[in-house]
């Protein structure tokens, strides 16, 4: 929603489709002069009283907002207006309702802290592309907007946050104001932030696309989750490339201990044969005597189970409702969705593997390791660009640029490639070659070819 917000500049709200009423859009049927209080359209279907209409197109000089008549509601195909037209309009403008008047400028310290409205509510202008507040003290933080109806008090969601005092070079606004200024243009209704955010995306997946893996996708040694004695999986984390194979996880560990061994999942199983497991489908409250699982059909009839870091015996099972009956009380509060095993081996996890968006380890957590952290490597994925402020992953900000003013010229020109658009792609492949060349992955890829007999050692790329 917000353009510009850089320190000791003026902070720029455009007039956005999103501020617009699709359905209440017609033209003007006959001429108007300056000083009417009606106007006559082609259509007055969704218009009514307490409305306020667009007449022109935004950025226009004579365009304006004025508001409709609070108590004559529209009538054939005229509209009555509740002050009297400042410019003259020809038959064919277009007319069209906006859901707010006004625009609110606030200040927040950090991203989703507190608003503070800066100066008043003010007017939107008709006549240019942008609603400008100009806040020549301030020097930190970031700047918001909202749009506001001054008649029902009602008010817009708040803007994608705007930095006070620049944009960072990796960041789209600043990208996409780099890449309209190598061909001399500005944003407008064909080079629309929308369609530059598509190609900033489209640009670092095809870069991507390169290598496999790059160093600046990494995320080693991030701490993930807690173990807790008793458990045996953690989610894995939503910023992981793949959610459901090893091929973005790298290594898998608990505290300063060694790394896990990844297996298969025909490896897994094997290594989990004759392990009951479910989950609890029903909390269970200190004092309980019973539990029920999500499934308690592999458990026996009666045995012991383990759940979290607690062991219990159960004297009956109800494999039709999932009841386990307890032959004690239960000692603490347990919460939907907690492991339950029966047979289960407790220690240092050795072996871990990954499906449907867990990962899961083996043996499952013993006291010595509780409340220690998870550590996993492993490969981020791409964050889809949608607001000025987002960051770009590639390291190198041109290669962003150069190819988004291709993409520019491309569709100024209908798709057509041009010796300027060309010029630019060619930049852009010269900058992503040399991005390749200086990339360092931090880590040793090692393999082993056995041939035969004979085995000639490792060899490192």
């Amino acid at each position: 929603m917000m353009r510009y917000g850089r320190q000791n500049q003026p902070v720029r709200v455009p007039i956005e489709n999103m501020l617009i009423d699709p359905t209440a859009q017609t033209y003007l049927q006959s001429d108007v002069t300056a000083g009417s209080s009606t106007i006559t359209v082609q259509n007055i279907a969704n218009f009514a009283i307490n409305q306020f209409l667009l007449i022109g197109d935004a950025g226009n000089q004579n365009s304006e907002i004025i508001k409709t008549s609070a108590g004559t509601p529209p009538s054939g195909s005229t509209i009555t207006l509740a002050s009297n037209l400042q410019f003259a309009h020809s038959a064919s403008t277009p007319v069209t309702t906006l859901y707010y008047d006004k625009v609110q400028v606030f200040n927040s310290p950090t991203i989703g802290g507190t608003l503070t409205q800066l100066g008043s509510d003010l007017s939107i202008p008709a006549n240019q592309l942008y609603t400008q507040y100009d806040d020549l003290a301030g020097s930190s933080g970031y700047y918001y907007a909202k749009w506001k109806n001054s008649l029902t008090s009602a008010v817009s969601a708040v803007s994608e946050p705007s930095p006070v005092t620049a944009y960072t070079m990796q960041s789209a606004r600043s990208i996409i104001d780099s890449a309209l200024g190598m061909i001399n243009k500005q944003t407008s209704s064909v080079l629309t932030d929308e369609y530059a955010f598509q190609m900033i995306d489209a640009c670092q997946m095809e870069v991507l696309r390169e290598f496999k893996r790059w160093s600046f996708m990494q995320s080693f040694n991030t701490i993930v989750g807690t173990a807790l004695t008793g458990n045996w999986k953690i989610p894995v984390p939503a910023d992981c490339d793949d959610q459901n194979t090893y091929k973005s996880l790298y290594n898998f560990r608990i505290g300063k201990e060694l790394d896990m061994v990844w297996v298969d999942k025909e490896e897994w199983d094997d290594l989990i044969a004759g392990i009951a497991y479910s989950t609890l489908a029903v909390v269970g409250n200190i004092g309980d005597s019973t539990l029920t699982l999500a499934n308690s059909t592999d458990f026996d009839d009666q045995g012991t189970i383990q759940v979290a870091a607690d062991q219990y015996t159960w004297t009956a099972n109800n494999r039709q409702t999932g009841v386990l009956t307890l032959g004690s009380t239960l000692i603490n509060n347990y919460a939907v969705g907690q492991d339950v095993f029966q047979f289960a081996s407790l220690g240092y996890p050795t072996y871990w593997t990954i499906w449907g968006g867990y990962i899961y380890h083996w043996p499952i957590i013993s006291s010595s390791y509780n409340n220690r952290n998870y550590y996993l490597d492993y490969y981020k994925s791409l964050t889809q660009i949608t607001s000025d402020s987002d960051q770009i992953v590639l390291p190198d900000p041109t290669v962003v640029q150069y190819y988004l003013a291709w993409k520019f010229l491309l569709k100024l020109n209908n798709g057509e490639e041009t010796e300027g658009s060309t010029a630019h792609f060619n930049n852009y492949v010269l900058r992503r070659e040399k991005m390749k060349q200086k990339e360092s992955i931090n880590r040793n890829f090692i393999l082993n070819p056995d041939i035969g007999d004979n085995f000639y050692g490792n060899i490192y790329t």
